[in-house]
């Protein structure tokens, strides 16, 4: 519950379920993968491999570190979207300054279709690199391939990852690093005898201070932004308890003041919820809290809040088309706004606090996608004066993997946390998004890649205006 929340029993057990819930969110954040504190460990003192000639001399073979088997931790390149025909430079996790060559485990998962992926040194992906193809994942599930990449002074420490076909999320880990051999020890002077060695000193090794975690959003609504005390049931208010899913079937009903434990199915034209509060029930498979037979019948939602009583990777806040959202706090839900179509509208509501599970059954085992909104079609969608918060993948994702995505417009929020906090994809299948407009917007600072607050292929164009950062300095489109 809120700042506005309603009285009597129902509101207690609602603010005592929150702190709960707060905490279990703060515990599964926790444990998320691939951090940058893992990106940066370093790598144990190399060890030599055997010569590949046995008689060779031991003074003249490669030294290979070998990461995977020597350290607690994998350095690993945590895991990022390619867009179709897109590439990202990495710069390798704890290379030696002297690295000939990187062996990766590289996986590839989630597009819609195969594609095929290249690893290439240095930062630029060449004509010659793009043809050598490393890795061709399947449809909708992942595949993991090893490769060798020779790294050449050029390439400083860098690899490009190349993508060609369908969007896809890729991840890799270091499993070793080659250097020159050393060079070989002077021979001993004939007429002395060879000096006693001396003790080597014992090493000392320093393990690097955790990297500080990223605080999450207080939802404070500073600068006139929703917060904790302008969203959800308003204060004063009694609620009626509705045991079980409430099917609305009848147009025109409004629903005010219930707290409904369970789902609201709306089958009906021109319903408005208000002053309610939804929270579910336990789930098996995929379900939202509200939906509306993905977009079928139009309804309304005001001063109301939507959260998962019974925490799951299978339930999300809203999903569908065809709504209106006001003054409305969306919170312990996996996609908090999943939208499948047109005429949407989202304003002066806190979209906040998103689970997400490392082993997600609706992922394959991998982490949950959870963002604030994601997009997968329509028009007409717009999301004004909100405080958008707390999701591990993004903030904002558009995906058109059900129909064509254009006049989106993000005015006056405040935006926080993902990956990236606004990741524009478009796929192969639709082309460019048209008319997609960012303007006003206040940005925090806790992406997982530093400053990434929109992403967009470079053939997509972004009305990137006035935004900024919360420190006042304007927000760039990055190009990935």
């Amino acid at each position: 519950m809120t700042g506005r929340h309603a009285t009597g029993a129902p509101t207690q057990r609602s603010r005592a379920r929150r702190l709960a819930l707060t905490s279990v969110g703060a515990l599964i954040m926790a444990f998320v993968p691939w951090s940058a504190s893992q990106a940066t460990t370093p790598l144990t003192a190399p060890v030599t491999a055997p010569p590949a000639d046995p008689g060779a001399s031991a003074a003249t073979a490669p030294m290979v570190s070998a990461v995977a088997a020597a350290t607690a931790t994998t350095p690993t390149i945590g895991e990022f979207v390619l867009p179709p025909a897109g590439s990202r430079t990495v710069t390798l996790p704890g290379a030696p300054a002297n690295a000939t060559s990187v062996t990766l485990k590289v996986r590839g998962r989630w597009s819609w279709k195969p594609t095929r992926i290249s690893v290439c040194a240095g930062e630029t992906a060449t004509e010659t690199c793009k043809s050598a193809v490393a890795l061709t994942t399947p449809a909708q599930r992942a595949k993991t391939v090893t490769v060798t990449v020779t790294l050449p002074a050029t390439a400083k420490n860098r690899v490009t990852f190349y993508n060609a076909d369908a969007s896809v999320r890729v991840r890799a880990e270091v499993q070793s690093y080659t250097t020159p051999p050393p060079p070989p020890a002077p021979a001993p002077a004939p007429t002395k005898a060879p000096e006693q060695p001396k003790p080597a000193p014992s090493a000392t090794t320093t393990s690097p201070a955790p990297a500080p975690g990223a605080g999450s959003g207080s939802g404070s609504g500073s600068g006139g932004f929703a917060n904790a005390g302008s969203t959800g049931v308003p204060a004063g208010t009694a609620l009626t308890t509705h045991s079980g899913d409430l099917v609305i079937t009848q147009p025109g009903t409004v629903i005010d003041a219930l707290d409904v434990h369970g789902l609201v199915k709306i089958q009906a034209d021109n319903v408005t919820i208000k002053r309610t509060i939804i929270r579910g029930r336990p789930l098996t498979s995929s379900m939202a809290l509200i939906t509306n037979e993905l977009g079928r019948y139009r309804f309304t939602l005001e001063d109301s809040e939507l959260r998962a009583a019974d925490a799951s990777p299978h339930v999300s806040g809203i999903i569908g088309n065809n709504f209106e959202v006001r003054r409305t706090e969306i919170a312990n839900v996996i996609d908090s706004v999943h939208i499948t179509g047109s005429n949407v509208l989202v304003e002066n509501s806190w979209l906040h606090d998103n689970l997400i599970y490392m082993q997600d059954p609706n992922h394959n085992g991998g982490p949950s996608h959870a963002d604030n909104v994601q997009i997968q079609g329509g028009s007409n969608i717009t999301f004004r004066g909100n405080t958008i918060e707390g999701a591990h993948s993004s903030a904002f994702q558009t995906t058109q993997d059900r129909a064509a995505v254009s006049g989106v417009t993000v005015t006056n929020n405040k935006i926080d946390g993902g990956a990236c906090s606004i990741n524009v994809a478009y796929g192969s299948k639709y082309g460019p998004i048209q008319g997609f407009t960012v303007a006003n917007n206040v940005f925090g600072t806790s992406q997982r890649h530093a400053k990434c607050a929109i992403i967009a292929p470079s053939s997509n164009t972004i009305a990137n205006t006035s935004n900024t950062w919360v420190d006042g300095t304007p927000v760039q489109v990055s190009r990935g």
